[in-house]
């Protein structure tokens, strides 16, 4: 996904993943927008906060409650399992089973607890190898 990414917000991307520690902003917001809202995580996809970002370990789903969209429940599910196929989840009843219980807000938790300078790195190296691609 960040190859499709260049320039000035290609160098500043790959800053802030290195540089990223645990609870602090989305390392992926550059000049506060999102650099990989076409192809962002689904975790994002379902977590919208208008108005400001949220404050270090704020969960603005109760803290700011009307800054948060809030999706139709049939829609929301029907997303999910038509995404959930591109994230190795291909049998449906386990896409219906994983809907209906929520376990998809693990992906949440999982971008949380991201190793995100790991990532950082990958880049780089993606870069290094592809100098004079670009």
């Amino acid at each position: 996904m960040v190859e499709k990414i260049s320039g000035p917000v290609r160098e500043q991307l790959k800053i802030q993943l290195r540089d990223h520690k645990k609870g602090e902003p989305c390392p992926l917001l550059v000049e506060n927008a999102c650099a990989v809202h076409p192809l962002r995580p689904m975790a994002c996809r379902q977590f919208n906060v208008f108005d400001k970002e949220c404050m270090e370990g704020e969960d603005a789903y109760y803290t700011r409650r009307r800054d948060v969209l809030t999706p139709i429940r049939d829609y929301a599910d029907e997303a999910f399992d038509v995404l959930l196929p591109f994230y190795g989840i291909k049998n449906s009843g386990e896409r219906k089973r994983m809907i209906q219980r929520g376990e998809i807000h693990w992906l949440v938790k999982m971008l949380q607890g991201y190793d995100w300078p790991t990532l950082a790195e990958r880049l780089q190296a993606f870069d290094t190898r592809h100098v004079g691609e670009q």
